[in-house]
């Protein structure tokens, strides 16, 4: 059975290659997908081809607003900046770190689900003014929501129940969390910045209000058809916007669901292909004829990690291709991996990252902070509130920004 990525080049080869734009959900189908395009054109042509467009989903929408995307680093930054702007005792950047990522992470939740943040942080805060009073917790209960508000500040934390400083706390930051979500977005806007969330939504509701031919035809000049290739769960801003295409004629769709596990109404992960075929029916039939291999698995007992890392030699051999993928269950095991890679295979496509923590480059960066020499003590560098220059907490606060997101990551990726 072929690949799913190479039926898709071969169905469209030979049409005008500038007329189309394939979206994919990430890089890594991007590039198999132009590889597969380039032997399709070198088997069935003997004359050079110009590539069609390709982009990502999130590049997509990007490009569709017009906005830039921001680093994680930076986002953090600027809500800091509107956090200490609405909360009447805000804690240090460190301690907003841990939790601001969070926030982070569920205001793009609520803006790809194109939730009412009105309604969901009033909600949100009423339900924890319901949930506030401490008197009839446990004293393992109450432990534990002393070490959950450890997050949000550090000092006193008493949690008897005739003081109330941490009812107090735990409640205005959930009392803020709407005018602190517009006042980053508007932040970000006055910017020309955005987070993924915030793009998804602005296109969806622009697409509400104009439609899509319009919206595209400025951004894709000579583009005809947008080839959705391999998406899965879609999140609304994304269902919206392949639905209002799909009503305007400028959509196709190859959807991946040849596998019997994923023709399976009875398997829960077919939940979302299923709606997709439902919604946005597939350009074409992909070759099913052929079933897929039944997964076999091998279990080799080995004491530890970079034991593990050393088995792969034997396990691999010398002829390993596109077709072999190694998953790491710790990110750490990435050099001993690296390393026990026979030597006969050359090309490696590694597709993660690497804790700054288990490198030596965060040791190298750290040394000229806690140097003896400096007039600065170290403790006061490492804040970023040496008397008398200021100018390093930028570098100071980004570079701890950057430690803990290494130390809390890698969540997802």
């Amino acid at each position: 059975m072929q690949p799913f990525l190479k039926q898709v080049a071969a169905h469209y080869f030979g049409a005008p290659a500038m007329s189309r734009c394939f979206i994919f959900p990430n890089r890594r189908s991007l590039l198999f997908f132009r590889k597969y395009f380039a032997e399709t054109v070198a088997a069935c042509s003997d004359k050079p081809v110009l590539l069609p467009a390709m982009l990502t989903i999130n590049d997509f929408f990007y490009r569709l607003s017009g906005a830039a995307p921001a680093d994680r680093v930076r986002l953090l930054l600027e809500l800091y900046g509107c956090y200490k702007g609405l909360h009447p005792h805000p804690e240090e950047l460190d301690d907003f770190i841990f939790w601001g990522d969070v926030l982070l992470g569920d205001f793009d939740d609520v803006d790809k689900y194109m939730a009412d943040p009105a309604r969901l942080f009033t909600n949100v805060a009423d339900f924890k003014r319901m949930q506030a009073p401490l008197d009839y917790f446990t004293p393992a209960q109450l432990e534990a929501v002393r070490r959950f508000m450890e997050h949000f500040q550090q000092g006193d934390m008493s949690l008897r129940a005739d003081e109330k400083p941490i009812k107090q706390r735990f409640l205005s930051v959930w009392e803020i969390l709407l005018p602190l979500y517009r006042m980053f977005r508007e932040r970000l806007r006055g910017q020309g910045i955005a987070y993924e969330g915030m793009v998804y939504r602005e296109i969806a509701e622009r697409l509400q209000q104009e439609p899509a031919s319009e919206l595209l035809a400025a951004r894709f000049p000579g583009v005809q058809q947008f080839v959705f290739v391999g998406l899965n769960a879609l999140n609304a801003c994304e269902h919206t916007l392949l639905k209002r295409m799909q009503m305007a004629g400028l959509a196709a769709f190859c959807w991946d669901y040849a596998s019997p596990m994923i023709q399976d109404a009875a398997n829960q992960s077919s939940v979302f292909m299923r709606r997709n075929i439902q919604d946005f029916p597939p350009a074409f039939r992909t070759d099913t004829q052929e079933p897929l291999p039944e997964t076999v698995f091998h279990v080799v007992s080995v004491p530890s990690g970079v034991g593990m890392a050393k088995q792969l030699p034997a396990i691999l051999g010398e002829e390993a291709g596109m077709d072999t993928a190694i998953v790491l269950s710790d990110e750490r095991l990435l050099m001993a991996t690296l390393h026990s890679i026979p030597a006969g295979i050359r090309d490696l496509n590694v597709t993660m990252g690497y804790p700054m923590r288990a490198s030596s480059l965060l040791s190298s960066a750290l040394f000229p902070v806690y140097s003896t020499d400096s007039p600065v003590s170290a403790s006061s560098r490492v804040t970023g509130q040496a008397s008398g220059n200021s100018s390093s907490t930028g570098s100071v606060n980004s570079m701890a920004i950057t430690s803990c997101l290494a130390r809390s990551s890698r969540r997802d990726e």
